[in-house]
């Protein structure tokens, strides 16, 4: 599957995508063991998410239209 879509969107896998193939890998795996962290601490991502991050957005961005 992972070659039929980079012929299809003509992706060169050189250095350059390995690297950043590797960097979203490790990125995924971060994600991942900060919310099986929060999960066992019984800590609210969204309430924070919403207070810390999505409170900073224009209202335009943040509306459900």
């Amino acid at each position: 599957m992972s070659d039929i879509y980079a012929a299809r969107f003509e992706i060169m896998r050189d250095d350059c995508w390995r690297l950043a193939k590797q960097a979203a890998d490790e990125l995924a795996d971060l994600i991942a063991h900060c919310l099986l962290l929060a999960h066992a601490r019984n800590l609210d991502v969204d309430a924070a998410l919403s207070r810390k991050w999505l409170a900073r957005l224009p209202p335009q961005l943040t509306s459900e239209d």
